[in-house]
């Protein structure tokens, strides 16, 4: 197997900060546009409830892909050896 590197990639807290405000006000307001949806649908506004899911839809799947590429650019970085083991 292969050795691990041992020289750890320091990630600066200014951006560990920046990637915790700006994922924590993003996760809330996904959780805010789901709640409207559901309160719209359950005031029997389904098209408008139906077009507050859509923008909910695509901004989860915006967030996931943020979420991805953040995550599996510092897996890289951290662990190289490792994660060329995992490909």
């Amino acid at each position: 197997m292969a050795e691990l590197n041992s020289t750890a990639v320091q990630i600066p807290e200014s951006f560990r900060r920046y990637l915790k405000q700006h994922m924590t006000e993003d996760h809330e307001r996904l959780e805010a546009l789901l709640d409207d949806a559901a309160c719209l649908a359950e005031h029997r506004s389904f098209y408008t409830a139906a077009k507050k899911f859509e923008d909910f839809r695509m901004r989860e799947e915006q967030h996931i892909s943020v979420e991805e590429a953040s995550s599996s650019r510092c897996w890289r970085r951290c662990f190289p050896i490792r994660w060329q083991l995992l490909k």
